[in-house]
């Protein structure tokens, strides 16, 4: 064990280390907690009827609902979710009542955010020597506590099942492709294009995690680009082909701006008749965002800081997004925290703390304004730092040319770590 380990076993005491050791077991209720204490106090429609529905389309289709099960997204432009996180209801509907199934949805999706939080630590572990477990456990205990209580506040009112899934995918993908990385993962590139292409057509805004690829071995990033495309395209092609309006529809849906938004504080002003709401975005917005985001990943990716990637595609397309619903914050706060463990014997939550003022704490103690201003600079400064740091000690994956199966049997420490 470290000098710096050491002291903070000692510091910890019997108590302490005991629940390092059960931290899961501590925040497995304190995650559920959070998930009951944020159930509204009456029921209220909100966005989880239009996955229900969405659903009941998908199940039944045909001549009960108009147009049919393929037309949904022409018809219903305000999904601006894919198939993925409807065909997951509609597996629910289809033996539970719509009450059992809200729950046991919002159940898993608060599990799924504690198990972010475990491939985090399994990410960080991988990166540090045995006597740094302690420091990567008590870090993992703290920010895990922070991550699930904002990830289950989100599942608990607004209950966005593409979000989850965008996100878990995400983060799943990262732990895979630091697998192939290390050459100990042989099918691992193959299961991360997977995970990627599906939670871009779980939610559109996640294709800019998808250069996150880039970091793999050279020889290995055109088939996985190919696979997470096909994968996405797998998806939606049904739809595509039986409405070709369907795209058109989704693009269309007007976003409105909001006065606490990034994009409020470039100058897309509030209309004076509504204290909240202004105009609609520019209808170029979405692309604008998407390409952003994407390009920041990609080149965090090409670089030695490549497990930041997706934070660095997630903030730069929430710089410019022009709502700020509250569930927007779970990226930010779990993919901080994917980064934070990542630092190895390093390890802090500064990015994790950043992003819990920018979307927690500055919308409920400043005006929008200061909001705007904050999440603005939130999500440009987090791109731009690790767009132009390049963090030492790793070697570059633009040099990793060498397919994982033909590697030595004692591949390079270094190669999947942050140090």
């Amino acid at each position: 064990m470290s000098a710096r380990s050491a002291r903070i076993a000692t510091r910890l005491g019997p108590i302490g280390r005991n629940a390092l050791q059960g931290r899961y077991f501590l925040l497995l209720p304190w995650t559920l907690a959070w998930l009951v204490a944020r159930q509204p106090r009456v029921e209220y429609p909100n966005d989880w009827l239009i996955f229900e529905h969405s659903a009941r389309v998908i199940a039944i289709g045909g001549p009960h609902y108009p147009g049919g099960a393929l037309h949904i997204w022409a018809n219903e432009p305000a999904a601006q979710f894919g198939p993925p996180p409807v065909l997951a209801v509609a597996g629910l509907q289809g033996w539970l009542t719509p009450t059992q199934a809200r729950w046991v949805a919002m159940v898993v999706m608060a599990l799924a955010g504690l198990a972010i939080v475990a491939m985090a630590e399994r990410l960080a572990l991988r990166a540090v020597s045995a006597g740094e477990t302690v420091r990567v456990r008590a870090v993992t205990l703290v920010g895990g506590a922070a991550a699930t209580a904002a990830w289950s506040t989100g599942v608990g009112l607004y209950r966005h099942i593409d979000d989850v899934i965008a996100l878990t995918c995400a983060v799943g993908a990262v732990l895979l492709i630091d697998a192939a990385r290390r050459g100990t993962g042989r099918n691992a590139f193959w299961l991360a294009a997977v995970l990627l292409g599906t939670g871009a057509a779980a939610k559109p805004w996640a294709v800019v995690f998808v250069p996150v690829l880039f970091a793999l071995p050279r020889p290995r990033i055109a088939p996985a680009l190919l696979v997470a495309t096909g994968t996405a395209f797998a998806f939606w092609v049904p739809f595509l082909i039986g409405d070709p309006h369907t795209a058109s529809s989704i693009a269309s849906y007007p976003v409105p701006v909001q006065r606490d938004s990034g994009l409020h504080a470039l100058g897309v002003r509030a209309s004076q008749y509504h204290p909240y709401v202004a105009h609609s975005a520019p209808g170029a917005i979405r692309l604008l965002q998407f390409g952003l985001g994407g390009l920041a990943c990609l080149v965090v990716a090409r670089r030695r800081w490549w497990i930041a990637a997706p934070l660095s595609g997630l903030a730069l397309r929430l710089a410019i997004e022009p709502q700020t619903w509250p569930y927007y914050g779970m990226g930010p706060v779990v993919l901080s925290l994917l980064v934070d463990l990542s630092r190895g014997s390093r390890t802090r939550l500064e990015l994790t703390a950043l992003a819990l003022v920018a979307w927690y704490a500055l919308p409920n103690l400043a005006g929008p304004g200061v909001a705007g201003w904050g999440r603005l600079i939130w999500g440009a400064g987090v791109a731009a730092y690790f767009v132009l740091r390049r963090e030492p000690g790793a070697p570059d994956c633009a040099a990793m040319s060498i397919p994982a199966q033909v590697r030595t049997e004692q591949p390079p420490a270094a190669v999947g770590a942050i140090s």
